[in-house]
């Protein structure tokens, strides 16, 4: 059972890659944190979904502090999501580290859930800070996101943008972030990583399966760790098993900073 003790909750904003204003909320504990981190969303989910509050709960319950916070043009961020891409996406998650360090002290690691976890992987070579990576339900390459909209590819290549729906909302899928997408090699960029590399994958995620999970882990060197979420879904929809995943990041985190990480 975890403790009941006291948490902080901190809004805050700061600018984001494109300079409009990025929405965050600090997740802190009731002491002086041992630590702070990041937590990149999935695509165009926002800070306000499940997994990311009961992660930061989680992890704010052991003592470590954690920052989420909405890409440009998604919840309450300004700008035009049109206007962004995976790179942006990273880019963002750069500025919210430089935020972090200026209020408060670098973050010490990065939690992506599904395509934020590549964008974590991305961006941890641009922070030297940074000492662990945990990535959760993410793919094995980022051009996967675009399997779900085959349909809609040949239209953006013709006209250079489509109307795609993604968990009920729509959003415009245009082509410069569907070459984005296609720029990258993440098993590479795994492989190259530094950091401690912790991979979770949900047992019931049906939407990127768990082959991604195991070929990002064979890509990365030691310390890694791998880690079956029992019973999640892809968004960790159910309290349970998202505040699983906090405890053991938590307790995986512990364990690296005891041994000197």
């Amino acid at each position: 059972m975890m403790s009941q003790r006291k948490l902080h909750r901190k809004r805050c904003s700061f600018s984001g890659a494109l300079g409009k204003r990025l929405a965050a909320i600090l997740d802190l504990p009731a002491a002086e944190p041992k630590a702070y981190g990041l937590f990149a969303t999935c695509f165009t989910c926002t800070k306000d979904y499940r997994a990311p509050v009961r992660i930061g709960e989680a992890l704010a319950r052991q003592g470590i502090a954690l920052l989420r916070f909405d890409y440009t043009g998604l919840g309450g961020s300004s700008g035009s999501f049109s206007h962004t891409n995976f790179r942006t996406n990273v880019d963002d998650l750069v500025q919210a580290a430089a935020f972090l360090r200026r209020q408060f002290d670098s973050p010490k690691f990065l939690v992506g859930l599904s395509l934020g976890g590549a964008a974590a992987i991305v961006a941890a070579k641009r922070l030297a800070a940074v000492q662990a990576v945990v990535t959760i339900n993410t793919p094995s390459h980022t051009e996967h996101l675009l399997e779900h909209f085959k349909s809609e590819l040949p239209m953006v290549e013709t006209n250079g943008a489509a109307k795609v729906c993604i968990y009920h909302r729509e959003f415009l899928l245009t082509r410069q972030l569907v070459d984005d997408l296609r720029r990258y090699d993440l098993q590479q960029e795994v492989a190259a990583l530094q950091p401690a590399l912790l991979v979770m994958h949900a047992s019931r995620d049906s939407t990127i399966t768990m082959d991604h999970a195991h070929r990002l882990f064979s890509a990365a060197t030691e310390p890694k760790q791998l880690v079956l979420l029992d019973r999640g879904d892809h968004l960790l929809s159910a309290r349970e098993v998202g505040e699983q995943a906090g405890e053991q990041i938590a307790h995986w985190l512990s364990t690296l900073m005891k041994g000197g990480r």
